[in-house]
């Protein structure tokens, strides 16, 4: 299809396309096979190379927020615990089966889902881990600001990784949990802060494809580099396999390059990070494409000088954290007599707001 339309479009309009550096691919599509990678080396999911599961989950959010789950809200709270006692107290022998059955050869996360699914599934189990969680972290409190003795666990969906991470992430609020289910919730988390952030409607997401590939790229390496566990490592790596075939293609599209340095955050300076030779290819490639527009311009007004605003804050620092590492030019030592791209390049005008830039 994409063949097609730069036969078309160079035939009739004579717009240059070609397919092979211009296809954007769906960002929150390659997060999720990346993920259903890592989990299935780890025998928690499926090859995403034989069944997808973000196909048949598309009409979902692509970020998973417990707290707009109202099952796993549903069993939030001391008002549900109180309806879970009272169930107890009308129904002691219903549904007392013991957990010291659980098949073994699971996976560390296999056994928390289990072990979560049967804590979830009635009010016996429910108000017994009620009583174990006021125990032990009575006076505690989530980082969500609520006490830990009124959260439930998450019942997760194996096909739905947020899910997973929700789960894994309200189980370690208790500290008795296995390392390795631990290293497993850090990797996750980068992916989680992804698809929060992708999940945003007002929030530009192309030019920040490359920096979130790149900070992918960044956490898997390290996931591995700091793991001595084998079985963990290699599936991080694997992970990282699946990572780095589109983050080759999308470093390829022209679309991807252009779009990154026309953030006032990122500009060709975030290149850096890929080294001086992407850099400069980045670089040529965007002047390139501003000489072609700068020839049907309207001729622009003579330019006055204007004191750099002050950075944008914004409340979340995801992106900040990553825009704040590129090293603009001192906005104050451009002059109104260079050049517009001069002036862009020198980060005249502010980095902006990551989230909102034409603000």
């Amino acid at each position: 299809m994409a063949r097609t339309l730069s036969k078309l479009l160079q035939k009739h309009y004579l717009i240059p396309f070609v397919s092979e550096n211009s296809q954007i691919r769906c960002l929150a599509h390659v997060v999720n096979l990346v993920v259903q990678k890592m989990l299935s080396a780890l025998n928690d999911a499926e090859d995403p190379d034989i069944v997808d599961y973000y196909l048949g989950q598309k009409f979902l959010p692509i970020h998973y927020d417990p707290n707009e789950d109202e099952e796993a809200v549903a069993h939030d709270g001391p008002e549900r615990a109180a309806a879970d006692k009272t169930a107890c107290e009308n129904f002691p022998e219903e549904d007392k089966d013991e957990f010291d059955n659980i098949e073994t050869g699971l996976t560390p996360v296999q056994k928390l889902r289990l072990i979560s699914r049967k804590v979830v599934s009635s009010p016996q189990h429910r108000s017994s881990y009620r009583k174990h969680v006021e125990r032990e972290y009575h006076n505690k409190m989530a980082p969500s600001g609520k006490p830990i003795k009124d959260l439930m666990l998450i019942r997760d969906v194996a096909t739905r990784w947020g899910g997973t991470h929700a789960m894994i992430e309200r189980a370690l609020l208790q500290k008795k949990v296995r390392a390795t289910i631990l290293v497993i919730q850090r990797v996750l988390t980068t992916f989680t802060k992804m698809t929060a952030t992708m999940s945003l409607s007002k929030t530009p997401t192309l030019p920040w494809v490359l920096p979130l590939y790149e900070l992918m790229k960044t956490a898997l390496e390290t996931a591995i580099k700091t793991t001595s566990n084998e079985y963990l490592k290699n599936a991080t790596l694997a992970g990282l396999v699946k990572l780095m075939t589109y983050y080759t293609k999308a470093r390829g599209c022209q679309f991807n390059v252009i779009a990154t340095i026309c953030h006032p955050g990122l500009c060709q300076a975030w290149f850096e990070v890929l080294g001086d030779d992407a850099k400069q290819k980045a670089t040529d490639l965007f002047e390139h494409v501003y000489k072609q527009y700068e020839k049907n311009a309207s001729p622009k007004p003579k330019a006055t000088s204007t004191t750099p605003p002050s950075p944008a804050t914004t409340s979340d620092n995801f992106l900040s954290s990553i825009s704040s590492s590129v090293r603009l030019i001192d906005a104050a030592m451009s002059m109104p007599e260079k050049s517009e791209l001069e002036q862009w390049y020198s980060g005249q005008g502010g980095a902006g707001d990551p989230y909102h830039p034409l603000d």
